[in-house]
């Protein structure tokens, strides 16, 4: 009995001393760094912390946190160009976005259907957008006038 509560005890602190790193290190990404690179470096830190955290619960600490220096001011969604002309705002909570501030790139198969498939003055339709990607850049290579 004695030795599963030190067990317990032991777990208990593990979790408290890695929560406490993913907040300290949720607030060094927006205090030490620029509002992008400190999105970059979240993104990437939450990606990582729900990949490798061994627990059920804790799992979504890195979320509360941001949520916490959100309001506080300190950390906010940014617009990044994620290509010529299409500028999305990315909010590092998402795992789309966490995808876009990592990668630049969402889906390139569809990317590279839609410049090989859409021409100038065409239509497109994307049913069920998320955020509008693909949208934008069907946008950009239809252009502002149909036929």
């Amino acid at each position: 009995m004695a030795q599963v509560r030190m067990r317990s005890k032991r777990l208990k602190r593990i979790i408290f001393v890695g929560i406490l790193a993913a907040v300290m290190l949720t607030a060094a990404c927006f205090l030490v760094f620029s509002l992008v690179e400190g999105n970059r470096l979240y993104a990437r830190l939450a990606g990582d912390w729900a990949s490798h955290w061994p627990f059920s619960r804790g799992k979504g600490i890195p979320v509360r946190a941001y949520s916490v220096l959100s309001s506080a001011g300190v950390a906010r969604p940014i617009a990044v160009e994620i290509e010529p002309r299409v500028t999305l705002l990315l909010n590092p909570v998402d795992l789309i976005d966490q995808f876009l501030l990592l990668s630049g790139d969402w889906e390139p198969e569809v990317r590279d259907w839609i410049a090989s498939h859409l021409h100038p003055g065409g239509s497109f339709i994307d049913v069920g957008a998320h955020m509008g990607v693909h949208t934008l850049r069907a946008a950009k290579r239809v252009g502002s006038r149909a036929p």
